[in-house]
């Protein structure tokens, strides 16, 4: 069982802390050769999904993320319940925890069909965090090169394009690196269609 540090430390590197971070640390080293606990991934992985959502120190998040990814590669595994939990770590302001919670989408992008991974991840295109539109462009942005491409993504490019007029520049510059990856992997000339009607439509609307 693992022993959580007490809600009064503080710090990190106190003795309780580097006990909890000790603990994980084993069961992420020895996770692979865990056969019990492929039997009950699902729920393990909630449960730190959970510990995930009321956690504060980046650390400790570091840790949880490290063991979902982990849990995440069993075969029985699916993690799109977690999604809306993880997501919120795309905008963190510590870098190692962004790229934390990337992989873990990584790694449900692989479980997944492709339509069903792109419905779940397009809406956060809206979220008010700049971290999050601009790393789920990014997970789109994978998806479309990586996989056969059975997802209708003509049905999302307005909602992409929009973000060509977002306040933040690396956003932006990720949403016209997403399109070109439509180009490249879909009809040139539909997306310039259609990208040509949007933008029309947008020098329209400030007459």
């Amino acid at each position: 069982m693992i022993r959580r540090p007490p809600r009064s430390t503080h710090c990190i590197s106190s003795a309780a802390s580097d006990v909890y971070k000790r603990q994980v640390h084993g069961i992420i080293e020895e996770a692979s050769s865990y056969k019990t606990l492929s039997n009950y991934a699902a729920s393990f992985l909630k449960y730190n999904c959970n510990l995930l959502e009321s956690e504060t120190n980046s650390k400790i998040i570091s840790i949880l993320l490290k063991l979902i990814n982990k849990v995440l590669e069993f075969d029985n595994v699916n993690g799109q319940s977690m999604v809306p939990k993880i997501v919120k770590k795309l905008a963190d302001s510590n870098i190692q925890i962004r790229q934390l919670a990337m992989r873990s989408f990584l790694k449900i992008m692989k479980s997944m069909k492709q339509t069903n991974y792109l419905t779940m991840i397009i809406p956060y295109l809206s979220s008010p965090s700049w971290h999050i539109r601009e790393e789920v462009l990014h997970l789109v942005m994978v998806s479309f090169l990586k996989n056969t491409n059975d997802f209708d993504y003509m049905t999302v490019l307005d909602t992409i394009a929009k973000l060509l007029d977002d306040p933040k520049s690396t956003v932006r510059f990720t949403c016209r690196e997403t399109l070109a990856a439509l180009v490249f992997k879909g009809n040139k000339n539909r997306v310039t269609e259609v990208l040509y009607e949007i933008v029309e439509s947008k020098e329209y609307n400030r007459l």
